[in-house]
């Protein structure tokens, strides 16, 4: 092997030697916060037509990602620790909003989730600059 890598470099050949991607451990990331996001979205607009139940049911959804996200966050060292504190403030405030649902008060529900997509906003917006 080191021979032919030799042989390479004397023949004035080129060897690229590449390393994976740190922008491709940032989308790890990048996946499940959009789909909170997404589905934030979709609860907001539900809460703001005073329909809980499905809101409701979209923060749930939401929850299932933010579960996936937290570890493919906080464990990547490609992930801007900035980015990683927008989203979990944001979960934060999914949380509430689900929980505003499942008790019928779709005005703090929305409240709650319009303050994460305040948040979530920012983490993906700092998520798809990164590296």
């Amino acid at each position: 092997m080191i021979r032919r890598l030799a042989a390479v470099l004397v023949t004035g050949g080129a060897l690229t030697i590449a390393a994976p991607s740190a922008h491709a451990d940032t989308l790890n990331c990048l996946a499940p916060v959009t789909a909170v996001q997404n589905l934030n979205n979709q609860a907001v607009r539900y809460d703001q037509a005073g329909n809980t139940a499905s809101a409701a049911g979209a923060d749930a959804g939401a929850t299932y990602y933010e579960n996936q996200a937290r570890p493919a966050c906080y464990y990547n060292p490609a992930v801007p620790y900035s980015a990683y504190q927008d989203a979990i403030s944001a979960f934060t405030y999914v949380d509430a909003a689900h929980a505003a649902n499942n008790a019928g008060n779709a005005a703090a529900a929305l409240s709650d989730g319009q303050t994460a997509a305040s948040y979530l906003s920012a983490a993906v917006a700092l998520l798809n600059r990164a590296p």
